[in-house]
């Protein structure tokens, strides 16, 4: 073992777990007290950390305790000796997850930063989101259907009643994986195919409800069959049913992870799957100190009060200011972390710019006289009431529709006949005010900080959160929050190689 130099990631992660004894025996919950379990299981905790750190599946992560000596040393095995089963490190990655494994690590990690001085309950904190990549393939809507029909039926056979309800459908062939045989370029045969479908899944929801003895697993089964069936559809004024444009809101995308979702950054960055939300500290915000995850069409700025709590809990206290983009500049957001203690510092969310036409921004509102001027110097005091996206209940400026048609300006501005409407958002003044700030160079000189958590969340995506490796929400977030405790670790032996010194030693493990 000689050949592994000694400032290599293998040979300075066994100095941290093993020599320092920071991945000790601290898992005896996860276990009975009747026997021991025979490997360790801090040395499954540290297979599965290479595992994220070298991109290794549970087969190669075997292979590689087998025959290579790199993952040998840092894990301290036995040169010669058996490697770790790849069932075993399954089985004990579900008792990770059930025991709260993951947080109980990254509780520690941060606790390690603070005490060697790394991370400082005075330091801003940064908030940042990335997009992961489900596990499970994307299914159209056919596809759907017919796996959630299939999945009905399935139940059904565990509580004897397969064969009744295969009574009611039109279609035989949802025991068989191929796809339906028609004529896939024929559009008539198609809308026929999905008219099947829609059809049976009615029936078999409507016959599941009907039955009073139905178990709950089944009802279950049923609803999900009826949301896939009826999310993608519509019926025309002659009873024919069809697959729409567009997508629907929140639209189920597989039936092997129902709980996935589209989403997107930009509209070139689109992933389907879930979304990772981080909170960093530090003194350029590369410390990981909480992490959480949503399907991938939340909201950015969803998980920010969770984030700050974790922080919180583990720093010791609420960061005194919060950087963020544009996603976290909502007024109601601030009020509320501002109740925190917490600062926001993010720039206000831009108006919407429609067809380059001019935005909300380009208006002068004054909200105190109740006006709005467009850029062609009009002034109006119309004032009705609409709903925003929350269905909250807002102001709304309308400009006389004789005015607009005749202004020069139109084209750039409106194409509805009833003329220009400007929505007033219920902080409007806030929101000015905000923006005034934003211009400001002190904002600017405060907010150039945030750019440190990119690369940040470049890290975490090189290794191990960048794909889902699991199966539904709390696998994909164990893997998150494992590959931020990977993360962290990485950064306290950085800082050992800077400044030699005992890292703080929690106990001696044997192997």
């Amino acid at each position: 073992m000689d050949r592994i130099p000694k400032r290599s990631f293998w040979a300075r992660f066994r100095a941290w777990a093993w020599e320092q004894g920071n991945l000790k025996e601290e898992f005896a919950h996860l276990y009975s007290d009747i026997g021991r379990p025979s490997v360790s299981p801090a040395q499954l905790t540290g297979a599965i950390l290479i595992q994220l750190e070298k991109d290794l599946s549970d087969r190669e992560l075997e292979e590689a305790t087998l025959y290579d000596d790199r993952v040998k040393y840092a894990l301290r095995m036995s040169r010669n000796g058996p490697g770790l089963d790849a069932v075993t490190l399954c089985r004990f990655r579900q008792r990770l997850i059930a025991g709260d494994g993951a947080k109980m690590l990254l509780d520690k990690v941060v606790a390690l930063g603070k005490e060697r001085g790394l991370i400082s309950g005075e330091t801003v904190a940064i908030v940042d989101t990335f997009l992961v990549e489900g596990a499970a393939a994307r299914q159209d809507t056919i596809t759907l259907i017919r796996r959630a029909v299939a999945m009905v039926l399935k139940v059904a056979g565990f509580h004897e009643c397969r064969e009744e309800l295969e009574q009611l459908l039109e279609r035989k062939d949802y025991g068989s994986p191929k796809k339906p045989a028609i004529d896939w370029s024929n559009p008539a045969e198609k809308q026929a195919l999905v008219e099947s479908l829609v059809k049976d899944a009615r029936r078999l929801v409507k016959a599941v409800r009907e039955r009073a003895d139905a178990p709950e697993e089944l009802k279950k089964a049923a609803d999900f069959l009826e949301r896939v069936a009826e999310q993608d559809i519509e019926e025309d004024g002659e009873g024919r049913i069809r697959i729409r444009r567009g997508v629907a809101k929140d639209r189920v995308i597989s039936t092997v992870d129902p709980e996935m979702r589209h989403g997107h950054k930009t509209s070139s960055n689109k992933t389907d799957g879930y979304k990772a939300h981080l909170i960093a500290a530090g003194e350029k915000g590369e410390w990981v100190t909480g992490i959480e995850e949503t399907p991938a069409n939340a909201p950015d700025a969803e998980k920010a009060e969770e984030l700050v709590d974790q922080h919180k809990g583990r720093v010791g206290q609420a960061p005194p200011k919060l950087l963020g983009d544009c996603a976290f500049g909502d007024p109601e957001l601030r009020e509320k972390l501002q109740a925190k203690g917490v600062e926001v510092v993010a720039p206000v969310p831009p108006a919407p710019r429609r067809d380059g036409h001019f935005s909300k921004d380009d208006f002068e509102i004054n909200v105190q006289e109740g006006y709005v001027r467009c850029p062609a110097g009009q002034e109006t005091r119309t004032l009705s009431w609409g709903k925003d996206e929350r269905g909250r209940k807002i102001p709304v400026y309308r400009f006389p529709a004789e005015v607009c048609a005749s202004c020069p300006l139109r084209a750039k501005c409106t194409d509805s006949k009833l003329g220009r409407q400007v929505r007033v958002h219920p902080r409007e003044e806030l929101l000015q005010a905000l923006k005034k700030e934003q211009k400001t160079p002190e904002f600017r000189e405060k907010y150039r900080q945030r750019a440190h958590i990119e690369r940040t969340g470049c890290d975490l995506k090189r290794h191990g959160a960048r794909k889902a490796r699991y199966i539904g929400r709390i696998k994909v977030k164990f893997q998150l929050m494992m590959a931020a405790v990977l993360h962290d670790i990485k950064l306290l032996l950085a800082a050992f190689d800077k400044q030699p010194g005992e890292l703080p030693v929690q106990g001696v493990v044997s192997a």
